[in-house]
């Protein structure tokens, strides 16, 4: 042992194997034979029940929704005889919650959310909207006291999204995959949200790749160059060339973005009226409003006095809740440098613009690789993996920054998050859909 020490060695405890190595591998091999054998046994046992496959599913989903009633009961308070039960329900739904209590004997109060009370959060929105519940619940729900961001941010991450993405093929691509995949497999839960998504940002990446003149990239005009010797064919002229003017894409972009912030700002102020801060929408927003009104008007007119007017309000306003006059109006005066992150935000929206150029650029490029051998068998399998490629990672990439955008840029104007998920026992099934009365699901 001491020998054998500098070499890391340690003895192996063989415990209760006995003979030699080759009767101990030997009765291994016998093991591993006769558990393949029952391996092919249970596989076969298995697949003759396949003609009870419907059924099974249904017996799975009841066990599951049995199994949550019996989790519940852990949390009543009851003495065998009445039961007590406090919680949380939704005002739509407190007509539902007596026709269900009109069997039994039995006191119903309701009450409003006490002070001190945290109010769980459950969001409602159509089927065209909910799919775009996940974006947020991948941030925060948002708290009771705010507001349903989903509606709100819909009309603008599918547009992002789709002018990111930009390309006619891509976007076909993307909502014939997610139709696919929603018709045959009926998809639940978050899943089911991404491929609802996918559809919808699919369309939008087909319009954007039409308006961009995007079809695999320029594939067309390659092909036609180099395997049928027509130079410069194009289907049609493009609305914006990426390539071409990417000026024009990069003034749509911080366009776009200003318009959000904008409606960001907007929702601010309704929130504040909405919770009878009305001063704090004028403090908070209008002195904002004037400072870049100045900036306009000092840009485009010459004169300064707006500018001054709008400073003025934000050293007078923004330190209003500090102590102290000197801190009221040092308070005041560091809001100045909020400026900087203004611009900040609107140089963010850049980020359009770059990943709509870095989808057409690596598209391009594939088409130009494909082309070089000279032989349309090549062009075929650069394309198809080429292209794959690219339209994989640039999935990836845009839906990440188009939430970006929404999360950091969007929701500092007005959101306020930290909801508890209203988590109720529902229905909760893998494969057996639940239609209720009315015909939802």
């Amino acid at each position: 042992m001491n020998a054998l020490r500098p070499f890391a060695f340690n003895p192996a405890p063989l415990k209760d194997i006995k003979g030699s190595a080759a009767e101990n591998i030997a009765a291994l091999d016998r093991q591993i034979a006769e558990l393949t054998e029952k391996r092919r046994e249970l596989g076969e046992k298995i697949a003759s029940y396949a003609q009870y496959r419907d059924d099974l599913k249904v017996c799975a989903d009841q066990m599951v929704q049995e199994l949550a009633k019996e989790e519940v009961k852990n949390r009543l308070l009851t003495t065998g005889t009445l039961i007590f039960l406090k919680g949380w329900v939704p005002v739509p739904d407190i007509d539902i919650l007596e026709k269900e209590l009109d069997g039994f004997v039995c006191a119903v109060e309701y009450s409003d959310p006490a002070e001190g009370d945290t109010p769980p959060t459950e969001l409602r929105n159509s089927k065209l909207i909910h799919s775009m519940e996940m974006v947020t619940e991948m941030y925060s729900l948002p708290a009771y006291t705010g507001i349903d961001p989903n509606p709100l941010i819909f009309p603008f991450f599918i547009v992002f999204f789709g002018m990111m993405y930009a390309d006619m093929a891509y976007g076909l691509a993307l909502i014939v995959l997610s139709q696919i995949i929603i018709r045959k497999y009926h998809p639940k839960g978050t899943l089911g949200n991404i491929m609802q998504l996918a559809t919808i940002c699919g369309t939008t990446a087909a319009v954007w790749g039409f308006i961009s003149g995007g079809l695999f990239g320029d594939a067309v005009s390659v092909i036609a160059d180099k395997f049928f010797g027509v130079p410069n064919f194009v289907l049609y002229v493009p609305f914006i060339d990426p390539l071409k003017d990417p000026m024009t894409v990069l003034f749509l972009a911080l366009g776009m973005g200003a318009v959000q912030l904008f409606a960001g700002m907007c929702i601010k102020i309704y929130l504040c009226f909405r919770d009878g801060h009305p001063l704090d929408a004028l403090f908070d927003v209008g002195s904002w409003w004037l400072l870049f009104a100045g900036i306009a008007v000092l840009v485009f007119k010459g004169s300064p006095v707006v500018l001054y007017c709008g400073i003025a309000a934000l050293v007078l306003t923004q330190g209003r809740a500090k102590k102290g006059i000197l801190g009221k109006f040092f308070g005041g005066v560091a809001s100045l440098y909020n400026i900087t992150s203004w611009l900040g935000d609107v140089l963010s929206y850049t980020r359009l613009m770059a990943l709509m150029l870095a989808s057409t650029v690596i598209a391009s490029v594939v088409n130009i690789l494909g082309a070089l051998p000279g032989s349309i068998i090549a062009f075929a399998v650069i394309f198809l993996f080429g292209h794959t490629f690219n339209m994989g990672i640039n999935i990836i990439g845009t839906y990440v920054h188009a939430a970006r955008l929404q999360y950091l840029e969007y929701f500092s104007k007005f959101y306020t998050e930290g909801g508890i998920p209203f988590n109720p026992l529902r229905y909760k099934t893998k494969y057996v859909d639940v239609v209720a009365d009315g015909g939802e699901e």
